[in-house]
This record gives structure tokens, sequence and C-alpha cells, in this order.
């Protein structure tokens, strides 16, 4: 019997753990885990100990048209997307994820749109030209420190663990700009308001999704579904617009 009993824990160490769990069992749960980096204001971010943002109100109400309660699992953004394909302790990653960033997983319909921008000290680099030979910063993981990364001249790119210290530095001047969210520059706008940060020049547009699973095409219908209902009532762009003061629809 205690063979028997520990062979399922042995197997699942032998074979690299346990897949991620299909609809029907997170049905059977009742519970949808989403995980979230929880350091990205207006989006997701921790306020009095509690999870707060448009990610988490959205990711809520999803749940919630699906007949589910939702644990939220706070992770490091840059292992988010390899937590869905290495184990069943993550169902959805909520995360403010571009579609560049989903080639391992698979992605949910888009649910909103938004832009990368420059995020600088007042007479800091404004544009991609005047980022020539400077010191920029960025997170870890995001497209953002890509962006960064493949332009064609001579600078420094510093990468952080997490958005928080990206801005922060930014705030504080240790590098001359970061690049990041363009809601997420404008929060940091208010938070920092002595660093009188500006922002400057688009770098890209971004297709927002939720990812899962590539196993998981159920799941991400099933998502589809209630991400489909909330766009065709005007709750995503309600909701947008109590967080952003705009819509977030393409």
């Amino acid at each position: 019997m205690k063979l028997t009993a520990a062979f399922p824990v042995l197997a699942a160490l032998l074979l690299g753990g346990a897949d991620a769990r299909g609809l029907a069992e997170i049905r059977n749960s009742g519970t949808l885990r989403i995980a979230t980096s929880a350091d990205f204001a207006p989006y997701s971010f921790m306020q009095a100990g509690m999870f707060t943002g448009f990610d988490i109100d959205l990711g809520n109400e999803l749940a919630l048209r699906m007949n589910l309660h939702v644990e939220w699992v706070t992770l490091p953004y840059d292992g988010l997307m390899n937590k869905l394909n290495t184990g069943d302790e993550v169902d959805v990653v909520f995360a403010t994820t571009s579609t560049t960033q989903t080639q391992s997983v698979m992605a949910s319909n888009p649910y909103g749109c938004t832009n990368t921008v420059l995020l600088t000290r007042r007479g800091g680099p404004m544009t991609q030209k005047a980022l020539a030979g400077k010191t920029l910063g960025a997170e870890e993981g995001r497209p953002y420190l890509t962006y960064l990364k493949k332009m064609p001249f001579q600078k420094t790119v510093q990468v952080y663990s997490s958005s928080t210290d990206a801005i922060l530095a930014a705030a504080t001047g240790r590098v001359a700009a970061v690049a990041t969210d363009q809601h997420t520059a404008l929060s940091a706008m208010k938070t920092y308001p002595k660093a009188n940060l500006v922002i400057g020049e688009t770098l890209a547009k971004e297709q927002l999704v939720l990812a899962v699973s590539r196993k998981n095409a159920a799941l991400r219908d099933a998502l589809n579904v209630a991400l489909r209902d909330m766009q065709k009532e005007g709750s995503i762009n309600a909701l947008g617009q109590s967080y952003f003061g705009k819509k977030i629809s393409c």
C-alpha cells in the first residue's frame, strides 16, 4: 500500500511534475488560479495587503462568469509564462501580457491595447534618437527590454527584476529613461511627483491577452467566451475608463 501511494509522487518527480489542470478539473475544484506580478500599477498591485487594479477586477469578473472563485498567485514577471507549462500551480497568467510574449503558451483573444513608451525625468531623452549613449532600464521578461536592446546604437541597458525597481531607477536618475507601459508611466508620475517624470516617444503598440498552457485550449475558449460577452456589453471599456480615464479597446 505504501509503494502504491508513493508511486504518483515518484512519477511526478521523474517526469518533471504534473500537467496543467484542464478545464474540467478546474471546474471541479471551483477555483481558477490566476498568476500576476502584482507590481504593475494600475493593472495589478497590492494596496493595504489586497490585490487591486484593472487586471484584478477583470480577472475576478471573468472567473465569476465561469462560476469560479479566483486564487491570485504572485510570482516574478519573468517566471510567469514558464509556470503554465511546468506544473499545475497556475491556470492563467493575467499580467499585462503582450501577444509578442506568447510563443511558448496559448493566448486568449486580445481584450485591449496599450502603448510602450519612454519614461524619463524632465530634461531627459524623449525620443529613440536621444537614447544613444545613455544608460536605460527595463524589467526582465517584458517586451520593453527587447525593444531597448534591439535599438541600433550604443547604449547600456540595466535589467530589473520588477517594474517597481525599473521605475524607481528612472525616478532617482540611476538610468536616463525606462521603457514601460503608458498607463504605468502615468501612475509613476503620480507616485513620484518630485521626480518630475515625463512621458516621451511611443516605441510600440501592444495587444493585451491572457495566457494559458499550450495544452489548455478548452480553458482558453472559455475565457474567450467571457471576454467576448464583456466586450459586447462594454464592461471592459467601462473598467478601463475607471482605471485609465479612457477606453482600452483596440
